[in-house]
């Protein structure tokens, strides 16, 4: 059902534009949902991961350890971010992500394989996000389709649902003594290939690729402000080559990121004390980034 894996080393090198002062945490998230990466091989046993992301001046690393049963899976993670500020991107990156600087997270799940190659895996996970006290509840499901003789495509699907348990606080991402209220943050991803290399030992495949993030803010109402309205959506697209064997696995993507964010203002005027209302459309579209992963199998 899953390799017994180590992910020795996962690195994304990030070559962005200046950004300004709007949010752009939906990088974390990407990372923080990865899952496993789904084979065609039944065994039970140990999978640890570590993977490294830049993003700017912004530097995060993830240590996972999962344990599958073959009936049932049960997981741990941690991740620590780092913010050098070399850049502008870099400061504003920190102002807004310090609160996000560490997470902890827990996972149990639960996975299958068909007879016709067809895999899925179902699983549940906590994360706290440190010192903002930001705790998130991930409901996620994951597919893939591999490739037979009668069909020569690879296909995999994930989905994800990250439901707020508690609120950030006590970080930048807070207005006075007021928190920014975080929405359901939703997460999807399709990827499709077809191996171009076959031989009785490895196999090397390409394909492409398309991630979509997207998140809500609200900002709850004080004596200046009515209210504030943040819509973030990140899609990542690329394509993306693997290679494998029986113990070792090579996965690059090059993938393009485009932030699509959408603003509202509501304010009191001064003179009527009726609203008024402002919108905003920012978007940045950033250079292609490289994700470097490698996997061996015990």
């Amino acid at each position: 059902m899953q390799k017994i894996g180590l992910w020795l080393v996962g690195a994304v090198l990030l070559a962005s534009p200046s950004f300004g002062n709007t949010d752009r945490i939906s990088w974390i998230i990407e990372q923080i949902v990865l899952p496993p990466l789904p084979t065609i091989e039944e065994k039970a046993g140990f999978q640890a991961m570590t993977q490294g992301v830049n993003y700017s001046d912004a530097f995060s690393i993830l240590g996972d350890v999962l344990y599958d049963s073959k009936i049932v899976d049960f997981g741990m993670k941690y991740s620590e971010r780092f913010f050098p500020e070399w850049t502008e991107e870099g400061k504003s990156l920190r102002r807004e992500s310090l609160g996000l600087r560490k997470s902890f997270a827990a996972q149990i799940g639960r996975g299958f394989l068909t007879n016709e190659n067809h895999f899925g895996r179902l699983s549940a996970e906590v994360i706290q996000f440190d010192p903002s006290a930001f705790r998130l509840l991930r409901v996620g499901y994951n597919t893939a389709i591999f490739d037979t003789l009668d069909v020569p495509w690879i296909l995999r699907l994930n989905f994800h649902c990250l439901f707020p348990l508690r609120q950030p606080t006590g970080s930048s991402r807070t207005r006075a003594s007021e928190t920014i209220r975080e929405g359901v943050i939703y997460n999807s991803s399709v990827e499709i290939g077809q191996k171009v290399v076959i031989t009785s030992q490895a196999s090397f495949q390409l394909g492409g690729m398309i991630h979509w993030t997207y998140r809500t803010r609200n900002i709850p109402e004080d004596i200046l402000h009515v209210g504030q309205h943040y819509e973030h959506m990140l899609f990542s697209l690329g394509p993306w080559a693997e290679y494998g064997n029986k113990t070792s696995q090579i996965r690059l993507a090059i993938p393009w990121r485009f932030w699509l964010d959408k603003e509202i203002f509501e304010r009191p005027t001064t003179t009527t004390g009726t609203q008024s209302v402002l919108v905003r459309y920012p978007n940045v579209i950033s250079f292609p980034d490289v994700s470097l992963v490698w996997a061996l199998a015990l």
